[in-house]
């Protein structure tokens, strides 16, 4: 929140920059010299949002878009889980409700061994608008914060041509 402030008083012009002084004013060098600024890339995600709704679409809110999700590739698989991704859960939410749910028995799971990935084929996925989470879970993960082992929140207005890459 407070990077989205440094932008819009105009402190700051863009997201990076906002985000770059947030976290080297954070940053306690005593302790370490690691940036300790904003570090969930969801957060870093929306203050680029953010920018965006300030300076490309002069404070108007972007058209309204609709998002389906037709596959899910998760990059380094091996180590999380059983290593393949057939125990992943992945739950689609739109507007606090479960909208999709992805197992091995609603989604085709197929583990790339060459690549160390592992790819979810959603067939049935609704359509997807504004903000949308995706929560992955499993029994052989900890499954501490939000009862899942991770997740993430993007804006399906904001997807970039039906595509999002998360790194």
């Amino acid at each position: 929140m407070i990077s989205i402030l440094l932008l819009a008083t105009g402190t700051f012009l863009t997201a990076k920059d906002s985000l770059n002084d947030f976290g080297e004013r954070k940053t306690d060098t005593s302790f370490s010299n690691k940036i300790q600024g904003v570090e969930m890339p969801a957060q870093s995600r929306y203050v680029g949002y953010f920018d965006i709704v300030k300076n490309v679409l002069n404070w108007e809110m972007p058209v309204k878009k609709t998002f389906k999700i037709r596959k899910i590739v998760i990059y380094s698989i091996q180590g999380v889980g059983e290593g393949n991704g057939a125990d992943l859960k992945i739950e689609i939410i739109m507007q606090h409700k479960t909208v999709f749910t992805c197992t091995r028995q609603t989604c085709t799971v197929v583990h790339d061994i060459d690549t160390n990935r592992a790819i979810f084929l959603v067939p049935n996925c609704p359509d997807l608008c504004d903000d949308v989470k995706v929560k992955f879970s499993s029994l052989k993960l900890p499954n501490y914060y939000d009862d899942c082992a991770f997740f993430m929140w993007f804006h399906a207005s904001l997807a970039e041509r039906n595509r999002l890459y998360l790194t």
